[in-house]
């Protein structure tokens, strides 16, 4: 059986559109996953935030900033009875000898990180769909060209190949 150009042309321009058709249907499936994503990371963030362990906030003042190489500052606050405590924290891009900053306490006293927050939940939920949508994106933007391109390649040769076929006498 015998098949003419212009019927490989058309199946070309079919098998395009299957694979784009079903890269579409890929990417909608990938903005699926992640919104799924994103309802995961609030979720396990907001158990973090529900059930971390108590802490209240004290205003330090700094007294020493970090030499090179160092990410320490030191600061002292003053206990409800009086007593001055000092302690060594990690350091924040504002601390300045004598400058304040406020410092987390855990019931006991030891200089703890600050509490998860709802909102520290919701950021990371929206950060992690946001990274997994712009993946599902490019991806669907690169498998896209790429079956373009290739599809696009294969009509150009079969067009030439009839241009030179129908085109005989201008090629002597």
């Amino acid at each position: 059986m015998h098949v003419s150009s212009n019927e490989l042309v058309r199946s070309a321009d079919r098998l395009e559109s299957v694979l784009l058709a079903v890269l579409s249907l890929m990417g909608l499936l990938g903005v699926l996953v992640a919104l799924t994503m994103g309802s995961d990371a609030y979720a396990r963030n907001k158990v973090v935030v529900e059930n971390q362990p108590p802490r209240h906030a004290v205003i330090a003042k700094v007294v020493g900033t970090p030499k090179q190489d160092n990410d320490t500052s030191f600061v002292v606050w003053s206990e409800r009875d009086g007593r001055q405590i000092t302690a060594a924290v990690g350091r924040e891009r504002q601390d300045r000898v004598g400058g304040t900053r406020k410092i987390w306490l855990a019931p006991d006293g030891e200089v703890v990180d600050r509490p998860a927050t709802t909102a520290d939940a919701m950021l990371h939920a929206f950060a992690t769909g946001g990274r997994a949508v712009i993946v599902t994106a490019l991806g669907w933007w690169l498998l896209t060209w790429l079956v373009r391109a290739i599809t696009d390649r294969y009509r150009a040769q079969r067009w030439e190949a009839e241009w030179c076929r129908f085109d005989i006498d201008s090629h002597h």
